[in-house]
């Protein structure tokens, strides 16, 4: 899937990649120019302490490090 959107043409050297946090294949991170992680699991109600700080630290570590050993050197991170 190209990006594009909001009035913007799609940028055929662009590819986005559109997944879950959990279960994304370390090649799916291989030959990446950059990561642009904007995911975090905000709902309280369900989640005990532990289970906050896996979701929204733990996984985004290990996406980091995932991204980083596939070569990628550009990681974007955002949450509120």
């Amino acid at each position: 899937q190209t990006t594009g959107g909001n009035g913007n043409p799609p940028n055929p050297k662009a590819t986005t990649v559109h997944r879950g946090l959990f279960g994304i294949p370390a090649p799916t991170l291989a030959n990446l120019d950059a990561v642009v992680h904007l995911g975090a699991n905000n709902d309280t109600r369900d989640a005990s302490d532990e289970a906050m700080g896996r979701l929204n630290y733990g996984e985004s570590i290990r996406l980091f490090e995932a991204a980083y050993a596939g070569g990628c050197r550009r990681f974007v991170y955002a949450s509120s």
